[in-house]
Formats: structure tokens, C-alpha cells, sequence
């Protein structure tokens, strides 16, 4: 997000690694308040609410929940869990930009720890983590690391359209946006959503979560 905050935006980071606050603070103390830096993990039970207070907290007019630029979840576990509950809240930003797990295809909704989206019907998570895991740097153990393509797409609703994936990155843009830009876009074929089963696994950890919008000056 660093390129967004020098080209004139401003927004809202959540970062739960408290050593990195000085960096942090050393980076974006220059922008003044239109940062603001929340040295605390995205929880999706108080997401909304701490993100709404931090919103309030940017100098300038106040910034409509569907104004928001982009928003970027990079947690490393419950990253569809916090788009959820952003939308639950009604944030509608124009664009999600949000960590998934690349190993799954569309039709396959896999959460960390089961979804509230529906029922969550629980698999082997042994024979699940020996294939799709990552080896968590603090203990050393295999541990499943985030939610699927599929489910992403069920967390954000028909609101918005897949429009790129990058191994394990997804872009999401807004559908009234992306009906505007049709002329200009390479693809906009939508992603089917077959009914699947949902996975339930292990979550990981809480890392870091941020939100951006244009400055008003």
C-alpha cells in the first residue's frame, strides 16, 4: 500500500506485530493524521467498528462506507472471515484486494476454522494440512494458511466481479465499476459457484490488515 499513501491517499493500517511500530511510524509520520496506524490485530468481531472509528479520526470531510478506495487483507489465516464482516457492516469499497489460498479451484469454498456463511461440514484436517499447508514459523508444525478463491467470492457476494488473481492474491472489483469499464476489461466472465461442501480447518495467525481512500484536501 506504500506506492497508494505516496501518490496522495491516505487510509487505515492494523498491524498486530508491535515491533514493527516505529518503522511503521517512520514511514507514515510524514502523512500526518490522513494515516492512521492501529498497532493491534483485524479482528472480524470489532473490524468494522475499529475501522469506522479510525475513519473518523482522518482530517477532512467524512468518507462514505462505499467511498472507500480499496481495501487490503493480508492476515495469513482469517482473511475471508474479515471480508465478511466488512461486509456485514457495509463497507462497499470500489476494490478488494485479498490473500487467498492458491490451491484451490473456484467451486471449492475452504475457510479457516468453517464460515458463517452457511454450514461448515468438517474434513481430515490431517490428510488436508499434509498437501496444502505451510510450516508456521513459531512452532515449526504444519498449519492450513488461508480461505479459498470460493470462498472469498461467497464472502463479497455478487456485489463484485473477479477481475485478476495473482498466485495468492485475488482483486475484486465492484460490479457497478467493472459494468462502466466492460469496454476496457480483458475478461468478464464471472466465476460459477457450484454447491460445494465447506471445509472446516485450523486458522492462522492475525497479521496485518489495511484501508485505503483518496485524501480530501
Amino acid at each position: 500500500m506504500n506506492c497508494f499513501f505516496v501518490l496522495g491517499f491516505g487510509g487505515v493500517v492494523f498491524e498486530a506485530n508491535k515491533s514493527l511500530s516505529s518503522d511503521l511510524h517512520e514511514s507514515f509520520g510524514k502523512f500526518g493524521e490522513h494515516i492512521q496506524i492501529l498497532m493491534e490485530p483485524a479482528e472480524a468481531e470489532t473490524i468494522s467498528e475499529r475501522l469506522a472509528e479510525a475513519m473518523s479520526k482522518r482530517p477532512g470531510r467524512p468518507v462514505e462506507r462505499d467511498e472507500i478506495d480499496i481495501i487490503k487483507v493480508d492476515v495469513d489465516g482469517l482473511d475471508c472471515h474479515l471480508v465478511q464482516a466488512l461486509k456485514v457492516g457495509e463497507w462497499r469499497p470500489k476494490v478488494w484486494h485479498v490473500e487467498i489460498n492458491p490451491l484451490f479451484p473456484p467451486g471449492i469454498a475452504l475457510w479457516p476454522n468453517g464460515s458463517t456463511l452457511g454450514v461448515a461440514t468438517t474434513t481430515n484436517q490431517r490428510e488436508l494440512s499434509s498437501a496444502f499447508s505451510r510450516r508456521g514459523e513459531s512452532d515449526g508444525k504444519q498449519a492450513f494458511v488461508g480461505c479459498s478463491l470460493q470462498a472469498l467470492l461467497d464472502a463479497v457476494g455478487s456485489d463484485y466481479v473477479l477481475i485478476h488473481v495473482e498466485f495468492e492474491n485475488a482483486v475484486l472489483l465492484r460490479k457497478d465499476i467493472s459494468e462502466a469499464l466492460e469496454p476496457w476489461l480483458s475478461s468478464r466472465s464471472m466465476v460459477q459457484t457450484p454447491n460445494m461442501r465447506t471445509f472446516k480447518i485450523s486458522a492462522g495467525q492475525l497479521s496485518a490488515f489495511c484501508c485505503v481512500v483518496r485524501c480530501i484536501t
